[in-house]
């Protein structure tokens, strides 16, 4: 039987002495473990697919993107904006980045408690978090990748003359992604998808009780371009 999150009120008193506090430390880490593995086995991997669902987020999520390489880039705030911005990012990653259906395969996981002093990463807030590497790749392809090679976003998307299609993922809005947005001389558009993949990294900061996501930030967003590909061998991401 699935186990759903459990919301506790910071002034909820369950035990005397230290009882509620041990009491919330375990719904702490039994939260940590649902939405964790949520994360890794159903929401990163399918997020090109679909959203991740409502009941993990935050009213006030946060998205961060590439604040260490790009801080001029706003945060946005609010799970409208949130969900809107994904959603933007879905559209123009299946019609120019990647063929439609690519998954994200996670590469490593580490999870950082908020009792342990950890600078590696651009966080916000002193609560729980999991740090996800991934990399894009085709389901089902039995495809080997040889002679990768790796550059940065390009910065015709990156730049401060912001094209539409990124100054849509950054002030989300009413209006539906159109396909004007997209432009078929711009460098990210390849008559051959399948030579290309995507790796980056997504830090996911906590609320209090673990039971929700409170920042989401992508943090090193890079494409790989492959020279060759093997129509036999195993799967490599």
């Amino acid at each position: 039987m699935r186990i759903k999150p459990v919301f506790i009120l910071p002034s909820t008193k369950l035990f005397k002495g230290g009882g509620s506090i041990r009491y919330q430390s375990s719904i702490r880490h039994a939260n940590l473990g649902e939405i964790s593995e949520y994360l890794l086995k159903v929401g990163v991997p399918n997020m090109l697919q679909k959203s991740l669902e409502d009941r993990y987020l935050d009213e006030n999520i946060r998205l961060r993107f590439l604040p260490t390489t790009h801080p001029y880039f706003p945060a946005l705030q609010g799970k409208t904006k949130y969900k809107a911005s994904l959603n933007a990012i879905r559209l123009i990653s299946n019609k120019l980045i990647l063929k439609k259906n690519c998954q994200l395969h996670i590469t490593s996981a580490t999870t950082l408690l908020r009792d342990k002093e950890d600078n590696r990463y651009n966080c916000v807030t002193p609560c729980d978090k999991l740090v996800i590497k991934w990399q894009s790749c085709l389901p089902g392809e039995n495809i080997k990748h040889l002679r990768g090679k790796t550059t940065s976003v390009p910065q015709n998307l990156l730049s401060d003359s912001t094209p539409p299609i990124v100054d849509y993922i950054l002030h989300p809005s009413g209006k539906k992604f159109s396909g004007e947005m997209i432009r078929d001389d711009g460098s990210l558009v390849q008559e051959n998808l399948i030579n290309r993949a995507v790796k980056g990294i997504f830090i996911f900061e906590f609320n209090d009780d673990n039971s929700r996501i409170l920042v989401h930030t992508f943090e090193d967003v890079e494409m790989i371009d492959y020279d060759k590909k093997i129509q036999t061998g195993a799967l490599a991401c």
